[in-house]
């Protein structure tokens, strides 16, 4: 690896910028993050050496039988080093440069994922965030000396905080889905108890949530693979795809076993949560017949499918042993999968794939194809799914559960209110983009169909379309002789394609009756136009899209107005002031009040006793506030009463 690489990779994490930075400072960052220790080498006028920890080797200079520690050095003659140089220009420093960056070292690496480790290492032990938190502690106490408690104090009262956590997990799950209740009427959960009495399963979803499934429900998503709580139980969550094509949630569970009876219990819930709104065109999960019985039962017109991504995943031991192979396995099976418009395409790619790679004594292959029906797209693009086949959406809320706010050690009132952190941080993620749709897009070309969707479809869906168009240039179009509405349809590109690809596909292009439709059966499938059908609307000169194939759920106008408030906190009070407010302008108070009263003996006395008396009106204070809940919550009926 040279220096360039180590640069560019160093770039990416933010360690270096335009300005010059210390030498030893940017080397030590690369080297806690590829869990290696450093130490300062060689020193010279202009330049400066900087080794692995482990360079050279120690030879004890006493006599081995009276040597008193048994532990011996470290150092393994490891050869990872750089050698910095000064360049001056006109007796005065002008840059630095890594004039040697040796990268291999001779034994194993500790990366910074496993930070318990890194620690320990001298040159990474005292990082600045650690040290400033240290600083505050001894500044509040105007000194180390000074501070009240040692660091094993810290411990014992933050394992005295974690047990008073996980006690009475259960009431205090109950006590925050009341706080919930109350922030917003529309919130709703329900458990399922077993026959001692204990909870079994827990639902609940989010006001906010069900406004989501409300304009976005049509095509859903249930993954149960993950058991993230210190009860081993199963998280159920029902995902699906916002018109920026982000994932949303529309409710969460958690569920002690995967029997016919809960699942059949969690859908019944999920319905009963979302009376108002039809069932799903759509739900995709991973490969459980019970499952599938179950959304038979209580989801009879829905289409139910196997997601691609879970598919993958829970075969993913098995495929990569076969992926060692080769290493073109893993890339020709998912062409094979995902770039696949017909039923015959595919079954010719596979049969290609199988004999390419001698693959026909896999098990895990032939399970797979057996069940092709209800995973590959290809074989039911008839069938509406919306995105939701892309592995890519699930794959996203999972990574954002499991390594940003849950671990299987979360109890489950935090796990609840971490989930509502999720729901949360989506909302600020969609506000951004909705604005960020404010302005008029610029197009890349004239054509009026592509103006008109331009100010229609959302950013991210326009991207989409905009590629699409960008790709239908690579085609060419035929007519059909014998019927002016029939186009063939053709790829140009061949030369780069697979024998096994579709090249061509028929089009039917009714532009009086404003009637279109493609082989690939993509717009059923998905809702969004193929380049096959953009090819022939610039062909025909379409001027406008007809309304019935601009989805309203990929549009700017995809949010419909809910007879309920979609926030599921209460951010202003009863007087409609905002708390954030409230909360600004009482510190500032406060934190004058803490300096003034900091100044001496008498001016401190005189502060504690103010606050002594606002502390006896706390109860007045709570008092208020219920009070003015209750009004809210009041007014709020009336409301829709009148709205009603």
């Amino acid at each position: 690896m040279d220096l360039g690489l180590v640069l560019t990779w160093c770039r990416r994490r933010g360690w270096c910028s335009n300005r010059l930075i210390t030498r030893y400072d940017f080397y030590e960052k690369y080297a806690c993050h590829a869990g290696f220790d450093v130490r300062k080498s060689r020193l010279k006028r202009t330049i400066r050496e900087i080794c692995c920890a482990r360079e050279g080797r120690h030879k004890y200079r006493g006599d081995e039988a009276n040597r008193e520690r048994k532990r011996t050095s470290k150092r393994t003659g490891c050869k990872a080093y750089v050698k910095i140089k000064n360049v001056t220009t006109d007796g005065k420093l002008s840059s630095v440069v890594f004039d040697v960056v040796v990268i291999g070292h001779n034994h194993p690496l500790t990366p910074s994922p496993a930070p318990s480790a890194v620690k320990q290492m001298r040159s990474h032990r005292n990082r600045a965030d650690t040290v400033q938190e240290c600083r505050v502690t001894q500044n509040m106490h105007e000194g180390q000396e000074n501070v009240p408690f040692t660091s094993p104090d810290v411990e014992i009262r933050r394992a005295a905080n974690k047990r008073a956590e996980m006690a009475d997990d259960i009431n205090k799950l109950f006590a925050f889905f009341s706080e919930c209740k109350m922030q917003n009427s529309k919130f709703y959960w329900d458990m399922q108890l077993d026959e001692d009495g204990v909870v079994k399963n827990i639902f609940w979803s989010h006001a906010s949530s069900q406004a989501e499934y409300a304009d976005f429900g049509d095509a859903v998503t249930l993954d149960t693979t993950y058991k993230t709580n210190i009860y081993g139980m199963s998280l159920a969550m029902f995902v699906g795809a916002s018109h920026h094509i982000q994932d949303t949630l529309f409710g969460c569970a958690l569920l002690r076993d995967k029997k016919i009876e809960s699942f059949e219990w969690l859908f019944k819930t999920f319905k009963n949560c979302m009376e108002d709104c039809p069932s799903p065109r759509c739900v995709l999960t991973d490969q459980d017949d019970v499952i599938v019985v179950a959304i038979t039962n209580v989801f009879p017109k829905t289409i139910h499918r196997l997601c691609r991504w879970l598919i993958l995943k829970n075969h993913s031991e098995a495929l990569n042993i076969l992926y060692a192979r080769d290493d073109r396995i893993e890339s020709e099976l998912l062409l094979c999968v995902n770039q696949t418009y017909t039923p015959q395409e595919f079954e010719n790619a596979w049969s290609w794939f199988i004999d390419e790679f001698d693959l026909q004594d896999s098990v895990t292959l032939q399970n797979l194809y057996e069940i092709r029906h209800r995973w590959i797209p290809a074989l039911f693009k008839k069938d509406y799914c919306g995105r939701m086949t892309s592995t890519q959406q699930s794959e996203s809320v999972n990574k954002l559960v499991k390594r940003n706010f849950v671990d299987h050690q979360t109890n489950l009132h935090s796990f609840a209110r971490r989930m509502l952190d999720i729901i949360i941080s989506r909302e600020a993620k969609e506000a951004a983009e909705t604005r960020a749709c404010l302005g008029m897009l610029i197009t890349k070309t004239r054509w009026s169909f592509a103006v008109q969707m331009s100010r229609v479809y959302t950013r991210a869906v326009f991207k989409l379309f905009e590629e699409a168009l960008d790709d239908c240039t690579a085609f060419r179009i035929d007519m059909d002789i014998g019927n002016t509405n029939r186009w063939t349809v053709l790829d140009m590109e061949h030369s780069e394609k697979h024998d096994w690809c579709q090249l061509q596909f028929k089009v039917l292009a009714d532009v009086q009756k404003g009637r279109y439709e493609c082989e690939c059966k993509q717009w059923e499938h998905t809702g969004l136009l193929c380049t096959h059908l953009l090819r022939t609307f610039i062909h025909a000169q379409v001027e406008k899209i007809p309304p019935q194939y601009v989805l309203r759920r990929y549009t700017m106008k995809a949010r419909s107005d809910m007879s309920f408030d979609r926030r599921d906190r209460v951010t202003a009070g009863p007087d409609s002031v905002e708390e954030s407010y409230r909360q600004k302008t009482l510190l500032a108070e406060a934190m004058a009040i803490v300096r003034l009263g900091s100044k001496s003996r008498v001016a401190f006395e005189i502060a504690m006793a103010a606050l002594k008396v606002l502390r006896k009106e706390k109860r007045c204070f709570q008092t208020a506030w219920h009070v003015g809940m209750i009004s809210l919550h009041a007014t709020m009926v009336r409301a829709h009463q009148l709205k009603s």
